[in-house]
């Protein structure tokens, strides 16, 4: 250590003969205030301070912190029923908080009648520690209290009603969903009767897709037969075409001398050509004729087709609406006989399960008899020697030859050795001291 004397630094070292030695001075003071400590904390721990007991129920919950399969929907209105339906997915800490919820702790203390002693709910909640367990689906309710009993009681009616509060909130959740479901399955009916009764009428119209497909087949049957006729005809033509193209060719060899009447070669040429020339304007007539009813039957054909296309869209957009409605119904119906039957399961019961009931451990758990006066121990064996350093520190006696040396900065030139004479402390002189200081002549 060091301090200032007139503005220079003086340093001083503590020797450990002087520590030891102020602590053997000292000894019976840290002894005493050690012992006291001691007895203080055994007095409080073994006398006054009541015994703290702890009732532990083990819960397990079945469903907490399952990884959530991501499933893939087939359809939108599906995942919504789906998601409407279904419970919302409940964690671990989501348990633990519940346990600790106010309504829970004040159900407890009217079913226990605990208001005549003074608890609280705040109370109450103090004595109360809920824990999830680390990597396991476990949760730990403790329960202290210095009666016994009323910890085991407490434990056992908090997990009742925690079980019990599940399965009403899941009922309530449950019964809103089959509400709601059913609200959404009268509409989907009246829909769907409107949609079915909409589909009849148009089933029903004079012009239906039945008569307009008979009606379409029909023409079609007629515009293959007349272009069947067409290309005969077309055939016919040509082969008209050739004949009279030779008629004509050996008509044109016959000498002009001799293209006479009495010529009967030229006469049957000239008269085979005339009938060509009839009978290709006849089959040219005839191709024109059906070539016009082909094109009026291609007409109505088209109109026909628009008009069953128009008609299969409409019916087709109804039945679709119907189908789909269908499908909605019967969605809702499963969800609501799903529903039904799970409000049915006291999941109160299912989703936790009570691993071990509310047990008290046979010790109490505080006060720690032991821990106490261990610390009481350490800290009044600390409290002590600070306690006798302040003491020493606070002591301007001078004693021993050192101190001279040490506070007076004087030299010692002799000694007066005290000795005992019938119990009594005396000099050298043989007057009695009457305390047992060391006696020191100094120079000066």
């Amino acid at each position: 250590m060091n301090r200032e004397t007139d503005g220079q630094q003086v340093y001083q070292e503590i020797d450990l003969r002087q520590v030891i030695e102020v602590l053997d001075r000292r000894k019976w003071i840290i002894i005493i205030l050690t012992l006291t400590a001691l007895l203080t904390s055994a007095i409080l721990s073994f006398f006054i301070l009541p015994p703290v007991y702890e009732a532990q129920t083990t819960l397990l919950v079945v469903q907490g912190d399952a990884k959530k399969v991501t499933r893939t929907e087939g359809n939108d209105l599906e995942s919504m029923i789906s998601t409407i339906s279904r419970l919302p997915e409940m964690t671990i800490k989501t348990y633990v908080e519940q346990i600790k919820d106010p309504v829970l702790l004040s159900g407890v203390i009217t079913k226990l009648d605990l208001a005549k002693e003074g608890y609280t709910v705040e109370s109450l909640g103090k004595m109360l520690k809920v824990t999830a367990l680390k990597d396991t689906n476990l949760i730990e309710v403790k329960v202290n209290n210095t009666d016994p009993k009323l910890a085991v009681a407490i434990g056992s009616t908090l997990t009742e009603l925690f079980l019990e509060s599940i399965s009403k909130n899941t009922q309530q959740q449950l019964s809103k969903s089959v509400l709601f479901l059913q609200d959404q399955i009268k509409v989907v009916s009246k829909d769907l009767e409107a949609e079915r009764a909409k589909l009849k009428e148009l089933e029903a119209r004079p012009r239906s897709i039945a008569f307009l497909e008979q009606e379409r087949v029909s023409i079609g049957n007629d515009l293959n037969k007349f272009r069947s006729l067409y290309l005969e005809s077309q055939v016919s033509y040509q082969q008209l075409q050739a004949g009279l193209k030779e008629l004509e060719k050996r008509l044109k060899e016959i000498p002009p001398a001799e293209q006479t009447q009495t010529n009967s070669l030229y006469v049957s040429l000239k008269e085979q050509v005339t009938a060509k020339n009839i009978a290709l304007t006849e089959k040219g007539a005839q191709m024109e004729a059906l070539s016009n009813r082909m094109k009026q039957l291609q007409t109505q054909l088209d109109q026909l087709q628009a008009e069953l296309t128009n008609k299969k869209n409409e019916t087709e957009l109804v039945q679709r609406k119907v189908e789909e409605l269908e499908k909605t119904y019967a969605l809702l119906s499963e969800k609501i006989t799903q529903t039904q039957i799970t409000k049915s399961i006291n999941l109160g019961e299912t989703s936790i399960q009570i691993v071990s009931p509310s047990t008290l451990k046979v010790d109490p758990v505080k006060p720690n008899k032991k821990l106490n006066l261990a610390l009481a121990g350490v800290l009044g064996l600390m409290m002590s020697v600070v306690f006798a350093f302040v003491l020493e520190f606070l002591d301007n006696k001078i004693r021993t030859r050192e101190d001279v040396e040490k506070h007076l900065g004087l030299p010692v030139l002799g000694m007066i050795p005290k000795f005992k004479e019938n119990g009594k402390d005396k000099n050298s002189f043989g007057k009695d001291t009457g305390y047992a200081e060391r006696s020191t002549t100094t120079a000066k």
